[in-house]
């Protein structure tokens, strides 16, 4: 019976502590914690789509009626959005990189990076700006790694 009492007081503490953790989250706090989780989703089952990504992220932010005065849980839902599009993007262009340096070992950095973006043309934009960025990170330290081989 004093081990239920005990293990009683540890989860209630422990709650607590969850509880009282939210309540003292900036937003950029939260956002962090958005973009860990869906790092960890991410991680956990790397095919996902990024509406997948999206549900497993948002039932693992649904808070209780103590804390939902403190954080929106509409913001909630645009860090999992705004996170799970850039994780996912990211797993793309590395799995593109992958292969297109496996076809091709004595790829290029510049070479690389151009295959690349040809393959997420995208109309402009920032959604083009970013891809061609990971491209061209995810191309500089792929290839060079293939260098050092």
């Amino acid at each position: 019976m004093k081990l239920l009492v005990v293990l009683a007081a540890v989860c209630a503490c422990a709650w607590s502590q969850t509880t009282q953790d939210y309540h003292n989250l900036s937003g950029e706090q939260l956002e962090a914690l958005v973009r860990e989780t869906v790092q960890k989703i991410t991680r956990e089952t790397p095919t996902l789509t990024i509406d997948q990504c999206f549900d497993k992220c948002v039932a693992l932010f649904v808070f209780d009626e103590d804390v939902t005065h403190v954080i929106d849980e509409d913001v909630t839902h645009v860090y999992c959005k705004v996170e799970c599009v850039k994780a996912i993007r990211a797993h793309l262009v590395q799995t593109e990189v992958n292969e297109l340096l496996l076809a091709e070992p004595s790829m290029t950095v510049e070479q690389c990076t151009n295959a690349c973006d040809q393959l997420f043309a995208l109309s402009g934009g920032h959604d083009e700006e970013t891809s061609d960025m990971l491209c061209q990170s995810r191309c500089a330290a792929d290839a060079c790694k293939n260098d050092w081989d």
